[in-house]
Order: C-alpha cells, then structure tokens, then sequence
C-alpha cells in the first residue's frame, strides 16, 4: 500500500481523558469547557510510545484540544516525546475560533488564536493543519467570500511555516461539497487542500449523533456519502478512515465504511490516511487495528 497511516489522537480519547474545548458565550468572552468524563489513562506524552508500540505505525495526528498548553517547555518536551518514538506528525486539527463569525473583532482574534495553534503544529513538525470554515453550533455566519479570505490568510500563514492547510467536511457550510470546492479554488494556488473524512457527510450525521449520545443509531441511506465523495478527492490532502463500533463479525457499524474507501482508492489516491475511530467500545486499540484492516483491504495492503 503507497498510503502512509497515521493514527488520530481522537481514536485515543478514552485513554486521554476529557477534551479541553473553548465557546465563546453571549458575552462574547471565551469560557473553558470540557468534553467527557472519563479520567485519562495515557498522557499525550505517552502517547508516541504506546502507538509504536501498539500498532506499529510512525505517524500520528494529534488534535489541538489533546495539547494541554502551548508553551515552548511544553511543546519542546512532546517534540521530544515524538523523537524518542521515531514517531512524526501528520497533521493537527484544530478546534478553536469560528474564522467565519460575522463580527469581526470576534473573527480577528479567532484568527490570531489559530494562527498560534499553526505556529504550535510547525514547532512539532507537522506538514499540515486543518481548519474548520465554522465554529459547531455557529448560527449567523459571514458571507462566504470573507471565510474564503479567512482560509487566505491561514493559508498564507501556513505556507510561511512550510506547512500545508486544510479544509474538512466537517459540518456546518461543509456537509455540502460543493461549497467545500468552491472555497478551496476562490483559495487558489494550492494553499488550501482537502482533508477528505469518509464519515462525515449529511446521510451519516443522524447515526453519529446518536451514537455520541449512547443511544442506538437509527437506519441510515449513505448512498449519497459515496455519490458526493469523488467530488473533493482532486483536492485531497489527507483521509480520514473514520469507523465506529463494529460487529462481532468484523464488520462496521453505522455505513460500509470499506465502499467508501475504495471510493477514494479509485479516485487515485495515494496520500496519506489517517485512522479516526470514533469508538464506543472498551477496546480502543483493537478498534483502532479493525479500522486499519478496513484501509488495508480496499487498498490491496
């Protein structure tokens, strides 16, 4: 298989204990939240050496909100961490700001706050960030041409550090493709890429959510996810293979998540991917191993 694998720190949440998020509340100052209750069993110090050890992969993609500070100490110290591993950085999502928010000293910092967290990302060596055209849960949102000038600057900044930007489908604006394709050509100049999430599509959302919230995820029709996903893959940067739970026989729940990975294998993709499970289960890494063999199949490892 020509695909370099990487494992998402998401995949590993339930070891790394709750994710630290921020909202901007209706006083427009940010708040701290947390997601999850679960305490951590692995510090993401730790986690270089576990996913070598585990599952014998050299990359890994560490989400902004697994990073507990971004301070040089911190960050010299993970950097560290990932060398004593041999174990790289693919990419870091990240999760902060709303580049899209209408009032524009609220975009203004949001933007300067990611455009640390890509400064973060380039100290770890990543090649690559990704950032969401909205912030979850956003309700009035900036025309489109100023997220398009958003994804400007970011690219712009991305490209001064010698790192590549991203776009996912990743809701909002984006559970429609051909919104995702406009803004990355009005970017241009190959600033702004794809990061190509097999299970994050509208036909798929309603199984997701219920699944997040502990509850049996009702029939679903993705015939629409595999129909729409050719559409960003000339633009494609990174995959993501998403799977959740699975069968007893192997197979995943919610959608064929191996239908849709073939999808991307006959656009000619040969990038990298990157394993997100979105787990459920007690056994995180054999979910994550499962997840693995869904890639390996469809690409003919």
């Amino acid at each position: 298989m020509k695909n370099r694998l990487s494992v998402s720190s998401f995949s590993l949440r339930r070891l790394l204990g709750p994710l630290r998020l921020t909202r901007r509340g209706p006083d427009g100052k940010k708040q701290a939240v947390a997601w999850g209750d679960q305490a951590a069993t692995m510090t993401l110090l730790d986690m270089p050496g576990r996913v070598r050890q585990e599952l014998g992969l050299d990359a890994v993609e560490i989400c902004q909100f697994h990073v507990p500070e971004r301070t040089t100490a911190y960050l010299d110290e993970l950097k560290g961490a990932l060398g004593d591993a041999a174990v790289s950085v693919v990419n870091m999502p990240i999760d902060v700001g709303n580049i899209s928010d209408p009032n524009e000293q609220h975009r203004e910092e949001d933007l300067a706050e990611i455009e640390d967290w890509i400064r973060a990302a380039a100290h770890l060596g990543s090649g690559m960030v990704r950032v969401n055209a909205s912030a979850f849960g956003a309700e009035a949102l900036a025309p489109l041409e100023v997220t398009i000038a958003s994804y400007r600057r970011l690219a712009d900044t991305a490209k001064s550090l010698g790192m590549q930007l991203l776009i996912e489908n990743h809701g909002g604006i984006t559970d429609d493709f051909d919104t995702i394709v406009r803004i990355v050509e009005a970017v241009g100049n190959g600033g702004l890429k794809t990061l190509v999430d097999v299970g994050n599509h509208p036909a798929i959302a309603p199984a997701s959510h219920a699944m997040f919230q502990g509850k049996e995820p009702p029939e679903i029709d993705p015939t629409a996810l595999y129909a729409d996903l050719p559409k960003l893959m000339p633009y494609a940067g990174l995959v993501h293979a998403k799977a959740w739970r699975f069968h007893p026989d192997g197979r995943p729940e919610v959608f064929d998540v191996g239908r849709a990975l073939r999808v991307v294998r006959d656009a000619g993709y040969s990038g990298p991917i990157s394993l997100e499970n979105e787990g459920g289960g007690d056994d995180v890494w054999g979910d994550v191993r499962r997840t693995r063999g869904l890639v390996d199949r469809a690409f003919g490892s």
